[in-house]
């Protein structure tokens, strides 16, 4: 239902300015495209999504970017609490509670 993002415009920023504030702002208006619509109450969008921005942190270190990612990540570690916790996956729930609040 969302808009997608111009892909291949924000390729050529990464691609003409690498290294810059303005790639890094690139690759993170790419992620929006990745992400689910709906998640249908099962766990494995928002572990994808997770990854993704943890990802993003990892190769954008010092991206303006990078802490609204982080944000994003745990986020998505916290809705997959409650996702275990309906499916009585309660190890699975008490590993991304850790990975939510991890520093």
């Amino acid at each position: 239902m969302r808009g997608q993002i111009g892909d291949e415009w924000m390729k050529l920023v990464m691609k003409k300015y690498p290294g810059t504030k303005w790639a890094d702002l690139a690759a993170f208006s790419r992620l929006d495209n990745k992400l689910c619509g709906e998640w249908q109450g099962l766990p494995k969008c928002p572990e994808n999504e997770s990854d993704m921005y943890e990802k993003y942190v990892r190769e954008h270190p010092q991206s303006p970017k990078a802490a609204e990612a982080l944000y994003e990540a745990a986020w998505r570690q916290g809705a997959l609490v409650d996702i275990y916790k309906e499916r009585h996956e309660d190890a699975k729930a008490d590993s991304a509670r850790a990975k939510a609040v991890a520093p």
